[in-house]
């Protein structure tokens, strides 16, 4: 009998473990109550953590158990009647817990099955058995102890959304943020807020800064979020970037760029050409991931590395950032104009047109597993581009330059692909600008001429990017990763 009831206390002190973890409005209470002190709430925790570890030993302890061993039940109980009266109190929402407790079950049924399996085998001692329980408890649940430290980890990068300087950056958990601008007039705070809430929670973050000045100085900052239940919040730590002096170009009249596509998640490359200080801008022209199978890996792959660049960039889609469960949440991570990936913008004399040729393959194609729908999405594309040409905010500018990561070429499949070089034409577009093949070359068309930048292959001895220079010439040059000019071509 009383082993029964020493079943039903490790039991109950498992359930009372994944209560406290699961339903927020009690770790948001402690905090509350400790006044955002980390110490007395996890101290707390902590308790919690012993007596179910104590429970787990003793439960295999059979030989000396006793009925003293059951007064465990006690603080046990304490502790569950002060979580359930919170839940209560506090209004959580049963399924929330629910959805968390359902998976721990198995685990802890698993735990348990495999711990008598290993006593019966090896008859281990009780401080193996601590070790291992220790072991179990911070594989499965410290991650969900919000213990990490805030860090920026990546940014503060710079786009133009519509004229406007937009501010990117990320952090490692989850937090608000701002940026801060530094003028000669004092310091100004800038965040960014939809329908009236300001971003919140979140590891992504991108802020719009009107009237910014040369030589303004601009840092961004993350402020932990600890817990945050209802309207209330606990806040952690701030942490701030490293400073960026700005600097807009946008109206010289010579300006250059580099294009950089088909990076595969090779990050020698940023170092290789964005290291210098030669250029004004950035356009990467997709493919800069073979798959977006995590957001972790637009940060580590992406972001993070083009932290240390002071220039605005430009991100045109390839067709890889359409692949993988986490490629729907990549504008998350960018400033696009209305989340689109097509979009005009102009910078000095030159006027860009970025299209999204999105995948290589028919809709139907096996390897999308019937989530693809790029045959409509590019019949409205087709139809923006329309506008565009009727438009003719392009004859300002002495350049046209159109950048879409698949080259337009002749494609029986793909009909779009004349019916836009079509409308470029209409244009009088100068240059197409792609990538895709991983082999930079020139290529002559009735239309307009395409150059495509290089990307890593069995074939070929290294990258090899695009650099283009705007002034009384538009010159494009191939670069190799050295930075010697392998070819050049240069339109009047």
């Amino acid at each position: 009998m009383k082993k029964i009831i020493h079943y039903i206390i490790t039991a109950l002190s498992f359930l009372n473990l994944i209560i406290f973890m699961s339903a927020r409005p009690i770790w948001f209470f402690i905090n509350q109550e400790a006044g955002g002190s980390s110490l007395v709430s996890y101290s707390i925790f902590g308790i919690i953590i012993v007596l179910f570890l104590l429970n787990i030993l003793l439960l295999f302890k059979v030989k000396n158990f006793k009925f003293k061993h059951i007064l465990l039940a006690i603080p046990t109980l304490i502790f569950m009647g002060l979580n359930v009266y919170l839940i209560y109190m506090m209004g959580s929402e049963k399924n929330t817990i629910v959805r968390n407790l359902l998976p721990m079950i198995p685990v802890f049924i698993i735990i348990i099955l495999l711990a008598i399996l290993v006593q019966k085998k090896y008859k281990l001692n009780i401080w193996v058995k601590a070790i291992l329980a220790l072991a179990v408890f911070f594989i499965v649940l410290f991650p969900q102890l919000n213990l990490q430290r805030i860090k920026i980890t990546s940014g503060p990068n710079l786009t133009y959304v519509n004229d406007e300087l937009v501010v990117i950056w990320t952090t490692n958990v989850k937090s608000t943020g701002f940026a801060e601008v530094q003028t000669k007039d004092g310091i100004k705070r800038y965040v960014s807020s939809e329908n009236g809430i300001i971003d919140g929670n979140t590891m992504h973050f991108k802020v719009s800064i009107p009237d910014i000045e040369d030589g303004d100085i601009i840092r961004v900052a993350g402020k932990k979020i600890k817990a945050y239940y209802q309207n209330n919040v606990v806040y952690g730590k701030t942490v701030y970037s490293d400073e960026l002096i700005y600097n807009d170009t946008r109206e010289n009249s010579e300006v250059s760029f580099y294009v950089l596509s088909d990076i595969h998640e090779r990050k020698d490359v940023y170092d290789k050409y964005l290291k210098n200080d030669d250029y004004d801008f950035v356009i990467f022209n997709g493919d800069l991931l073979s798959s977006v199978d995590d957001e972790k890996l637009i940060i580590s792959e992406f972001l993070e590395p083009i932290t240390d660049i002071e220039v605005p960039f430009y991100f045109s889609r390839g067709n890889h950032e359409t692949r993988g469960a986490d490629s729907r949440v990549l504008d998350d991570y960018l400033a696009l104009e209305d989340n689109r990936y097509y979009y005009t913008f102009t910078y000095g004399s030159i006027y860009f047109i970025v299209l999204d040729s999105a995948e290589d393959k028919e809709d139907s194609h096996i390897e999308y597993a019937g989530l693809a729908d790029f045959e409509s999405y590019r019949n409205e594309e087709t139809q923006w581009l329309e506008s565009v040409v009727n438009g003719k905010e392009y004859e300002d500018y002495e350049y046209v330059i159109a950048v879409c990561h698949i080259p337009l070429t002749e494609d029986e499949k793909f009909p779009y692909k004349e019916e836009w070089m079509y409308l470029l034409s209409q244009m009088s577009a100068d240059v197409l600008i792609s990538g895709h093949t991983h082999k930079a070359e020139f290529i002559e068309t009735e239309r307009v001429p395409i150059i495509i930048g290089g990307g890593y292959t069995e074939a070929n001895s290294g990258y090899e990017a695009l650099k283009v220079s705007a002034g009384k010439q538009l010159i494009i040059d191939i670069i190799t990763e050295d930075g010697t000019v392998r070819e050049s071509y240069s339109i009047d």
